[in-house]
């Protein structure tokens, strides 16, 4: 053993899985807003705004991908496609809180 250095308990399986899953969880929140972030700000740019709420992101985005606000066309297939990931990142998440929570019960 080394003078000075702080050792802890080792974590048993189970706790080992919980910091896991946490991690991921935090993971994915933070690509979640990431990425909700940057939507936002490509879709500043064209002078469309929303809230900051993830229900007043889908509505722009909904009305932007209905055609209700002029956009180039390759921009729109590239909000289509960071859409549909925004959705994948959000339905991962919600797998993880599920797993996350069946285990601390």
């Amino acid at each position: 053993m080394q003078a000075g250095l702080k050792y802890s308990m080792q974590k048993n399986e189970e706790q080992q899985i919980l910091q896991s899953l946490e991690t991921s969880r935090v993971y994915l929140s933070r690509n979640i807003t990431s990425l909700g972030n940057h939507i936002r700000a490509m879709l500043y740019k064209y002078g469309i705004v929303s809230t900051k709420s993830a229900a007043g992101l889908r509505k722009v985005v909904m009305e932007t991908l209905d055609e209700q606000h002029p956009l180039p066309a390759n921009l729109l297939s590239m909000l289509h496609h960071l859409w549909a990931h925004y959705q994948s990142l959000k339905e991962e998440f919600i797998i993880q809180e599920k797993a996350k929570n069946a285990l601390v019960r």
